[in-house]
């Protein structure tokens, strides 16, 4: 009897979230833009909750997977945010929509 240690049992090392959750995960918000940075492919946007992530409103960065999103609105704009997990702890805006 070698006390039996269980093998493969409890995969301990698993992702805590399965794979296929990423990167197809979009989650959309609105805003107003604060700050934009066209070189840097980043805007500063106030945004709303959102609630399926667990986001409560705040003021943060995104990086925006197309600079030319940019070019369309400006500091000021009420906006809708497409932002697109592509890790869990990695996001890229893939939409903006400036909203009257």
């Amino acid at each position: 009897d070698h006390g039996g240690h269980g093998g493969h049992e409890g995969r301990e090392s698993a992702a805590p979230i399965p794979p296929s959750d990423f990167p197809a995960a979009v989650y959309s918000t609105t805003g107003t833009i604060r700050e934009i940075d066209l070189d840097g492919g980043r805007l500063m946007v106030d945004h709303g909750p959102i609630d399926a992530i667990g986001w409560g409103p705040m003021t943060m960065g995104f990086q925006v997977e197309e600079p030319a999103l940019l070019e369309e609105v400006e500091a000021g704009d009420q906006v809708r945010l497409d932002i697109r997990f592509t890790s869990p702890t990695d996001y890229l805006v893939i939409d903006l929509e400036k909203i009257d």
